[in-house]
């Protein structure tokens, strides 16, 4: 994207999925003010005020249309707004896996342990 280094672009396409920053920090092994800091200047660099306008801005850089214009114009209604944004994310996701990024989340399985009390004398 224009000009963002390596990690702000990472750090830009994770908001744009719906990361938050903590969440960013525990998966690229840096901390919370270091991604604060990195989102503050993506958005002075692509001249944004939200994650919204940020993941409009990837769309549009991704898909080559100004996603903005169209809703103004009325061109995409809201259902199609959401399809679009499903289709984004899932070619970001692609794009980030064919760059050897895997953002999936994993998921992780808690086994519960039962534990049964005993009484003193039934032992």
């Amino acid at each position: 994207m224009l000009h963002l280094s390596r990690r702000q672009s990472e750090i830009a396409g994770l908001l744009s999925l719906g990361y938050t920053e903590k969440e960013i920090a525990s998966q690229l092994n840096v901390s919370v003010d270091t991604v604060h800091t990195h989102k503050k200047n993506i958005f002075k660099v692509l001249g944004v005020k939200s994650v919204v306008d940020l993941a409009r801005e990837v769309i549009s850089k991704v898909t080559g249309v100004n996603v903005a214009r169209l809703i103004r114009e009325n061109v995409i209604e809201p259902n199609a707004y959401r399809v679009t944004f499903m289709l984004v994310f899932l070619s970001l996701q692609f794009v980030a896996m064919n760059a050897g990024f895997d953002y999936r989340r994993t998921r992780t399985t808690v086994k519960t342990v039962r534990v049964t009390r005993t009484r003193r004398g039934d032992v």
